[in-house]
């Protein structure tokens, strides 16, 4: 009996000994086509879809996607520091399923995409590609997203702060819908991308009293897009600065409109060819709306070069 009492004693302690290595969270996960999400996503045994590596990783750690193949089967929820990203030669691609977003991101967390492919189960659509919830960060480079009609690649609910260098933003016509939509407080800054076939690239509507909206635009291009730029105060203020990017067949290149608080864009060294309608729009309204040029602006073949007050901006 006591040699059984020991035996027990050991394998107990044994037992213990084993139970945080199990629970331990990685630094760096995997996910391939070939994995299991019975898996403990390493190297050697990945996961098969994100969800599971999410649970694996360690806040701040890294998800790699080993192979080109889609990633998901429901919305993936972040809720923890990390980054997510395709290894070099391979494309990740994670979609948006069943009426949810691709992406959201809540509980401050903060996300890095690098080389992946986010867009729309077509047999089962969703909707926007990423999904911000204030107090959050998500930057993505070197990737595309393609979002149908009526929804937004990135959607900042309130203040959040998305960035995006040399990546993609393909949208499913000029209707409706908006590359990226932000409001309240939030922040954004897009460098060296590409917009296509959007109601609007950009879209700032700021209602909340006392809140302001920064973006940041520099090297971007705007094709077959009604609105490259919308700037709109509706009770809190906008500030825009656009720099170096190109507005070409679409309605109008940069809009600002206040009824309340203000928008304030600033313009320097773009270009605006073939619009239908006006490069640079003043729409007004009630509240203080300034469209200001910093100069060297190439304006030509459009319907109108501006429309409204536009301004020269204040030099230091």
């Amino acid at each position: 009996m006591k040699g059984v009492s020991i035996r027990f004693v050991l394998a107990l302690a044994s037992l213990l000994v084993l139970v945080p290595a199990a629970q331990a969270q990685l630094f760096r996960a995997y996910v391939s086509a070939a994995g299991s999400d019975s898996n403990p996503c390493t190297l050697a045994l990945p996961c098969r879809l994100l969800p599971a590596a999410l649970n694996a990783v360690a806040t701040g750690g890294e998800i790699w996607m080993l192979d080109s193949a889609n990633f998901n089967n429901t919305g993936v929820s972040v809720t923890k520091n990390v980054t997510i990203l395709a290894i070099p030669g391979q494309v990740g691609s994670i979609v948006a399923f069943n009426g949810a977003a691709a992406i959201y991101v809540s509980n401050n967390a903060v996300l890095k995409l690098r080389n992946v492919a986010i867009g729309n189960n077509v047999t089962s659509p969703g909707t926007n590609g990423i999904e911000m919830t204030s107090g959050t960060m998500v930057s993505i480079e070197d990737s595309v997203i393609d979002i149908p009609t009526g929804y937004s690649a990135a959607y900042l609910q309130g203040g959040g702060s998305f960035s995006a260098s040399s990546t993609v933003f393909r949208g499913g016509g000029m209707i409706s819908g908006s590359a990226i939509a932000a409001s309240n407080n939030a922040q954004v800054d897009v460098a060296n991308s590409r917009f296509y076939d959007w109601a609007r690239g950009v879209y700032s509507n700021n209602g909340d009293s006392g809140t302001t909206t920064y973006v940041g635009m520099t090297g971007c291009a705007f094709s077959h897009v009604a609105v490259g730029l919308q700037a709109m105060g509706t009770g809190g203020n906008v500030r825009a600065t656009v720099t170096g990017s190109s507005f070409i067949h679409g309605q109008y290149g940069i809009v600002v409109y206040s009824s309340a608080g203000s928008s304030i864009a600033s313009v320097g060294g773009n270009t605006f060819t073939d619009l239908t309608n006006a490069a640079l729009f003043n729409e007004g309204g009630i509240g203080n709306a300034v469209l200001e040029t910093m100069g060297t602006n190439v304006v030509r073949n459009n319907a109108s070069p501006s429309s409204g007050t536009i301004t020269g901006a204040s030099q230091m």
